[in-house]
């Protein structure tokens, strides 16, 4: 079952879940933060099942990221932009079970939330394949990070909108 969730209810949950699915991503360098300042403003997408979270992505608006310390650099870049947008990150699924469908129904729920909150534009990057895919399968397209969207260079991410 997917529901909405703010940081404070389940932000321990949440680290523990990225460190589980991100060990092998973080070993390359993709970068190993667990939580930064936009996880206090932002919404989350969590799956449970039987209690646990086993899945969840975060949503930050336009009006999130005017509330984060380093949100302003994301406005920046998107200043072009027509109208409000999003911005969709940190997705992570239990390794158990990924390939079950969860990251999917995490994604389409998380694009829904944007959408109803007013975005025009859905940002995201990835450094998985199997997550970029779904991204172009869902209508999203790769863009040019350093023009629009802002990739730390310690991550080895590739851009998207929709």
């Amino acid at each position: 079952m997917i529901q909405e969730v703010r940081w404070d209810e389940c932000g321990p949950e949440l680290i523990l879940l990225r460190r589980n699915c991100w060990q092998a991503i973080t070993a390359l360098g993709v970068g190993d933060d667990l939580a930064d300042s936009h996880d206090m403003v932002s919404s989350h997408a969590v799956y449970r099942q039987h209690g646990l979270i086993v899945g969840a992505v975060r949503c930050s608006t336009h009006a999130d990221l005017l509330l984060a310390p380093w949100g302003g650099e994301f406005l920046k870049c998107a200043h072009h932009r027509q109208g409000p947008f999003a911005v969709m990150s940190r997705l992570a699924v239990d390794p158990k079970m990924q390939g079950s469908g969860i990251g999917r129904r995490l994604l389409d729920a998380i694009i829904e939330t944007a959408k109803m909150q007013g975005a025009h534009t859905i940002f995201g990057a990835t450094s998985n394949p199997a997550i970029a895919a779904s991204l172009l399968r869902r209508g999203f397209t790769q863009i040019s990070g350093e023009s629009c969207f802002p990739i730390p260079p310690t991550h080895r991410a590739t851009a998207f909108a929709k």
